[in-house]
């Protein structure tokens, strides 16, 4: 009988291998791989199974031979390694067997203009709703301080949404963005080039609906976003500094909307994420994310774009809250929305939008 094991993450993965190495020198007459490989569809395909990342191993450089082979009734995979064994090469297994893209995957396959039009054609989507609420609130507790506050986003996309709540607090705002192609989708609405995405629902939205303004004022608050917006720049929160060293500042407010949920790949991706932003971040400065919720401590899954699919890694609060801390936040603060509004992905339960404080 062949055993399937599951796994959720690269970090499963890893540790499942690494796990099964001293048993591995005591088989003999393994069989081909190709022999004993059961390739049914897993009833979950966003899992791993341990077939299916032997017969990828087999086409993956870093290792000479992929055997499995049959003790105690069970299919184990017999691995000679060629290199160390290391988390990216394990990247490379996930992306076969899921079809999924990641980091410069982003630079060729992703497109802004398909991503706007299905994630933001209207402000009308509860996710949307809750995180233009939470953010209204979060600057709003800004309204009694007389100096105004210099802002990072780190990831933006082609997102102009973020900032509309932002602006009347803000000295500056600093957009950073890992791909070209959302870069220049910024500045055209910036510019004001008419080819450039609507947000007019999402200004009504803040403007109108949440702070109780007339519609005059929205074009008003257009063009002090437009104003505040001081610079469009590249950003990777997997380099050290993860924005050019012109930039790098002692910011007020940093936030991150998916964009380390985007980037990495496992829990220590995230932290060492998480560290480099923080020391972009002034003491007493305050951290903004807004990230996808798991079932387990860490999951890598996707969301697509069109026929494309990106990886995402969803973290437990738990975990999360430590990452939190070990980075040096605290007075970490959640708001959360629930999996009903959050579609066509099981391993999520939710969203939570989470303020946090660096320590001076």
């Amino acid at each position: 009988m062949t055993s399937h094991k599951s796994f959720k993450s690269v970090t499963d993965i890893y540790t499942y291998i690494q796990h099964l190495l001293p048993s591995l020198a005591t088989i003999h007459n393994p069989m081909p791989c190709a022999k004993a490989l059961n390739m049914d569809d897993p009833s979950n395909n966003k899992h791993l199974h341990i077939a299916q990342i032997a017969a990828c191993m087999q086409q993956c450089e870093h290792y000479k031979q992929i055997w499995l082979s049959t003790m105690h009734h069970e299919a184990i995979c017999m691995i000679q390694i060629h290199s160390a064994l290391q988390p990216p090469h394990l990247l490379s297994l996930y992306r076969y067997t899921t079809n999924t893209l990641f980091g410069e995957d982003y630079h060729s396959q992703f497109d802004p203009q398909h991503y706007l039009q299905v994630f933001f054609a209207d402000v009308t989507h509860p996710v949307h709703c809750f995180q233009l609420k939470q953010l209204h609130k979060f600057y709003q507790s800004f309204k009694l301080t007389e100096t105004k506050l210099k802002i990072l986003e780190i990831g933006a996309g082609p997102v102009i949404a973020h900032t509309i709540s932002a602006a009347p607090y803000a000295s500056e705002i600093v957009l950073s963005e890992y791909t070209e192609a959302n870069r220049k989708e910024l500045l055209q609405w910036l510019k004001n080039d008419p080819k450039a995405h609507d947000w007019t629902s999402f200004f009504k939205h803040v403007v109108v609906d949440l702070e109780g303004k007339s519609e005059e004022e929205v074009p008003i608050r257009a063009e002090l976003v437009r104003k505040v917006i001081k610079a469009v720049v590249s950003c990777d929160v997997n380099s050290d500094p993860p924005i050019p060293t012109h930039y790098v500042n002692q910011y007020d407010v940093i936030t991150d909307f998916f964009c380390l949920s985007a980037a990495c790949a496992t829990k220590v991706d995230y932290l060492a994420g998480l560290v480099r932003l923080c020391a972009l971040l002034k003491p007493g400065g305050k951290m903004v994310l807004f990230v996808g919720e798991g079932k387990e401590s860490e999951t890598l899954t996707s969301y697509s774009v069109g026929s494309q699919k990106f990886s995402s890694l969803l973290l437990s609060k738990e975990s999360l809250f430590d990452l939190l801390k070990r980075a040096g936040l605290f007075d970490v603060k959640v708001e959360s929305v629930a999996s009903k509004v959050v579609e066509g992905n099981p391993d999520r339960v939710g969203s939570n939008f989470i303020t946090a404080c660096k320590r001076n």
